[in-house]
């Protein structure tokens, strides 16, 4: 084969290799070559599914057309034939003289186009283009490690060298090359906080390079007159204060090394920061105290500038030795970006907040720092503007929105933001701060605004939602530093948008739509969408403008018969449940600005989202997001009726919610939800929601004096703090909000209708946990009580006794974990329904997995799939109600495990049983399949309680992968519950197939 000389990346260093770029000599007529790769692609090109897979360019430098129908093209050149250009598609597979064709490698050879049947290693491998006989190399390439987003090319196309080129081209002729990559810069110190002077070194494993770097903020190496921008280091760079330093590593004719950006912070050095308010310094514009008659830039006013640490806080006798704890009593993000790209009079977005949209977004560092030195990140990002009434240029402290995107870096922040109670990846957030509640902004509330901020209203409005049950949007809570100044206390979100329902809610984002309000001075307050189209949700608004009195309309706009059976002819537009959690919320917060908004005489709609999945549809769900105009007056009433929604652009969930009322089963369906969380245990009783809010008030309780240091003083002489301002917010909250708002709502409700005067029964225990035999017993003031124990409702839709309901005589002992649903009937009158589930016996305690035949020999019938588990106390267990949430799904009927006994739950009972034969313990059959690579498998009790929860592999025994040994734990009886997920914990079975249902005998196969 030719030879060329490439550049390899090798241990981290670049070195002098060879590859396979030429032609063979019996192919030196051939006019064919690859000619471009991409191994890592965020957005080069995207496929005809629009996705943007890794993808191979085949150039034709010949004057004749070649049609590359079957031919072959490999990642692994001991196998030349691994996958074939389909043959009898010449308009498909034909390369115009000068022209291209591009591969897509992304193994998805079923979908339209041209998909090879491998995908390629970022880090590198072989790529092969072989003739029709399967053994003639036409063309190859073994290209080095790929940074995302960067593609590997021959640069003059189809005949020149290897080479790093300066932009992917799919379909279109290589334009520029680098030489090489310059390795990232190390830093010798890592971004954190720190408290004495030191030196950074700062150095590239790439020889032949010059480092500049910038202490300002400013990108350093950019083309600035006769020189690059910054500094050229010559050696250890002296560190004595906050300081963010940026640095990059150029060489000639090479692609610079990432930005690296490190911030250092000193916490007495920010306690420091402009007392007197002034200018931190160069490039900082002067302070500005009012923004000159007009709230927003355009009506004759300019952005207020508000700087520094108020010394009449710091030195306060109550917060002087907190105030550097309350600095460190939280995670920090620093935002890194050249200052020009705020306050720049034309093209800042920090001094232009009212403009939005993709022209006002600038480049940004993003750093996550944690002051226990918990590992955090670095990526660079889009910076832009975020908010309503918060761009006002009279407001000093605004919010933002963050973009991650390839053309800055990586194409996701991939760091579990929310630990283990959301996702890890994620293509936006916002950082959000108060806004016409604030320290720092008089808002559209007036003077006193900011004597009502707590920075507790907006998140726990969406804890809130969380809490029933309900799709969510979570939060935590961050000081953040831009440029080095402290800025105040911000808040993350996630955006409930497309990329968060496929997240959260299952499919692909291409399947949602998305709708919300055009909200902010100016706009319209009308709906639009930020994903899809508004088409489902006009048919939503107009099965609500001919209202659902009739029984039919009820049922069809949820996707059901008139009997309660699913229709598949019907489309379900909305999600009756997430609706009533959602206004229940609403009402419960007496919100002022949402879904309809006080402030514009509920007229209009505003702060809210709605997400369709119109692929799946499973009703539209509604979601909390500005939660600031809320708990204030205790006896606020917000139930309506309200006109907004009348029209299709005003469409709301409220409006949405009045119409459904006008059914006695939706009526009933709310009354449930009411009952469910205003009573017993629920979430809006006032322990529970005082509770939700004590979490989220104890995460700032210390930081809070640091923001009221920065912001205390912004629009008052005397600051505000901690002790004067916000604990007395805090307090009204706790003490006079939560113990009486949810009576005061619940009148509400009863008054509309919404809610039966016939009290609900009350038990002596609301479920959970106990003890076999225990005595359940039930009562109400008046009326017949009448019960179930299958989960069904004692009452059928129209207002009848159910057949299998009870009439209560007396109280019930309970043997096994049972659902208990109950209901009081006064005369024709029925109320609330008291659901209950008792967790009863040792489960948790006593059952355990105990073999998984995840991959049975005879692959293509996963049906004799099955999971063993295995009593392992000195009692019966009774299994009723406990489940499997991950892996597979199914919950268990009454079935009773003696001790030491096992039980079976199968993929298939008819093939398990041709397989094993009849008679083994079976409990039932599962929904799903046990994953032949691996994954998580779940078990909960009754309660929801965790039994097991571990991960599995398949490359841990051989055998148990399709050769027919089952897994098979080692000691069942093991308390580290943690073991599960160990290789060292299992064993493959000592039989072919397994022995499920007994003991494995232990003899162990040969491996």
């Amino acid at each position: 084969m030719f030879r060329s000389s490439i550049l390899v990346l090798v241990g981290g260093a670049m070195c002098v290799a060879t590859a396979m770029t030429g032609r063979l000599a019996a192919q030196e007529g051939v006019s064919l070559a690859i000619n471009e790769i991409v191994a890592s692609n965020v957005a080069a090109g995207q496929d005809p599914q629009g996705q943007y897979d890794d993808w191979i360019e085949i150039c034709n430098h010949g004057d004749a057309p070649v049609d590359l129908g079957g031919m072959y093209l490999t990642d692994n050149l001991a196998n030349p034939t691994k996958w074939q250009v389909p043959l009898g598609f010449p308009t498909l597979t034909t390369v115009a003289p000068q022209g291209y064709i591009v591969i897509w490698a992304d193994g998805d050879t079923a979908d339209e186009g041209l998909h090879a049947s491998f995908k390629l290693a970022a880090d590198g491998e072989d790529v092969g283009l072989f003739d029709v006989d399967g053994t003639t190399l036409i063309d190859g390439v073994s290209f080095p490690a790929l940074p995302t987003g960067l593609s590997y090319g021959r640069y003059p196309d189809g005949q020149g060298q290897w080479q790093f080129l300066a932009a992917p081209t799919p379909g279109a002729p290589n334009e520029g090359a680098y030489e090489g990559l310059v390795e990232p810069i190390q830093f010798s110190r890592q971004r954190g906080f720190y408290d004495e002077a030191f030196a950074v070194t700062l150095h590239t494993e790439t020889p032949e390079t010059t480092i500049y770097y910038s202490l300002d903020a400013g990108e350093p190496g950019q083309p600035g007159g006769r020189a690059l921008t910054g500094q050229v280091y010559k050696g250890p760079i002296e560190i004595r204060r906050t300081t963010c330093l940026r640095a990059v590593a150029v060489r000639q004719g090479w692609k610079p090394s990432p930005l690296g950006t490190h911030t250092y912070i000193f916490v007495a050095d920010v306690i420091l920061q402009s007392p007197n308010g002034q200018s931190p310094g160069t490039g900082w514009p002067a302070p500005v105290a009012q923004s000159g008659g007009g709230w927003f830039p355009g009506m004759g006013g300019g952005q207020v500038i508000d700087y520094g640490m108020d010394p009449e806080v710091v030195n306060d006798p109550r917060y002087k030795d907190l105030v550097d704890d309350a600095l460190l009593a939280i995670p920090s993000i620093s935002l890194v970006t050249d200052l020009a790209n705020l306050f720049h009079s034309s093209s800042g977005i920090y001094v232009n907040a009212l403009q939005d949209g993709a022209a006002w977004e600038r480049p940004v560092s993003v750093e996550l720092i944690y002051p226990d030195g918990t590992e955090g990140f670095q990526i660079d990002a889009g910076l832009r503007i975020r908010g309503g009434y918060g761009r006002s240029a009279d407001n000093a402290k605004h919010g933002f929105r963050l973009f991650f995107r390839a053309e800055y870096g990586a194409s996701k922040l991939k760091y579990p933001l929310f630990e283990e109670e959301g996702i890890d990846e994620f293509d936006k957030v916002d950082l959000r701060c108060e806004q016409n509640y604030s320290w720092a902004f008089k808002g559209s509330m007036g003077d006193d605004n900011g004597g009502k901020n707590t920075l507790l209203r907006d998140v726990f409005s969406r804890d809130l939602q969380g809490a029933t049950g309900q799709p969510y949007t979570r939060s935590r809570y961050y000081h953040l530093y831009l440029d080095g100044q402290y800025w105040g206390i911000y808040q993350t979100q996630e955006r409930s948008e497309a990329r968060y329902a496929a997240s959260y809610l299952g499919g692909e984002v291409e399947d949602y739509d998305v709708a919300k309000v055009d909200a902010g001075p100016g706009a319209p307050y009308t709906i639009h969408t930020t994903d899809g189209n508004l088409d489902a949700y006009n048919r939503l608004w107009q099965a609500a403008s001919k209202g659902f009195d009739a029984d039919a309309a009820y049922s069809q706009v949820q996707g059901l018969n008139p009997a309660g059976t699913p229709n598949p002819d019907y489309e379900r537009l909305v999600d009756v449940e997430n609706l009533i959690d959602y206004m229940i919320c609403t009402f419960y917060m007496g919100d002022l600005d949402a879904p309809i908004s006080s402030f514009l005489q509920n007229s209009r709609p505003n702060n809210f989202y709605a997400v369709y999945n119109r692929t799946n549809p499973d009703g539209f769900k509604f979601f909390r997001h500005d939660g600031e105009h809320t708990m204030f007056n205790v006896n606020e009433n917000r139930t309506g009726p309200y006109s907004a929604g009348q029209q299709s652009q005003y469409f709301n969930p409220q409006w949405l919610h009045q119409q459904l009322a006008a059914h006695p089963e939706y009526k009933m369906r709310f009354a449930d939800r009411v009952y469910k969380h205003f009573f017993n245990d629920g979430v809006m009783t006032p322990e529970a929601a005082a509770g939700l809010l004590t979490a989220r008030k104890d995460a700032i309780d210390l930081a809070i004096i640091a923001e009221s240091a920065r912001w205390g003083d912004a629009k008052v002489t005397k600051p505000r703090t901690r002790d004067n301002d916000w604990l007395p917010q805090v307090r009204y909250l706790l003490d006079e909000y939560f113990p009486k708002r949810t009576d005061i709502v619940l009148g509400q409700f009863r008054a509309k209708g919404w809610y039966p005067n016939v009290e609900a029964p009350s038990f002596n225990q609301h479920g959970g946990v106990a003890d076999s035999g225990f005595i359940l017993a039930m009562a109400a003031p008046a009326g017949e009580i009448y019960y179930t124990v299958d989960g069904s409702d004692p009452r059928l839709p129209g207002g009848a006794i159910h057949a299998g309901a009870i009439a209560y005589v007396g109280p019930l002992v309970l043997t096994e974990s049972t659902r208990i649903r109950a209901r009081t009937l006064q005369g024709v009158a029925w109320s609330a329904v008291h659901d209950a589930t008792f967790a009863v016996g040792s489960v948790a305690e006593g059952l355990r997995i105990s073999e998984i035949m995840y991959c049975p020999m005879d692959a293509v019938d996963p049906g004799a799939e099955y999971v063993e588990l295995t009593n392992i106390v000195d009692e019966t267990i009774h299994l009723n109600l406990v489940r499997f949430t991950d892996g597979i799904d199914f919950v268990f009927p009454r079935f009773q495990l003696a001790p030491g006994a096992c039980c079976l739950v199968v993929g298939d009972i008819a093939a398990f049983e041709a397989k094993y034969g009849p008679g083994l313990p079976v409990a039932g059959e599962y929904a799903g399949r046990l994953a032949n690579g691996g994954e998580t498998i779940e078990l909960v009790d009754a309660m929801g309680t965790v039994i097991h929860c571990f991960a599995y592999r398949d490359d841990w025994y051989d055998t148990t992968d399709g050769r027919g040994f089952s897994l098979t734990r080692v000691d069942v009886t093991d308390p580290d519950l943690e073991a599960w997920s160990r290789k060292e914990a299992w064993q493959a079975s000592s039989v072919v197939d397994g022995s499920p249902g007994t003991a494995d005998p232990g003899v162990l196969p040969l491996p």
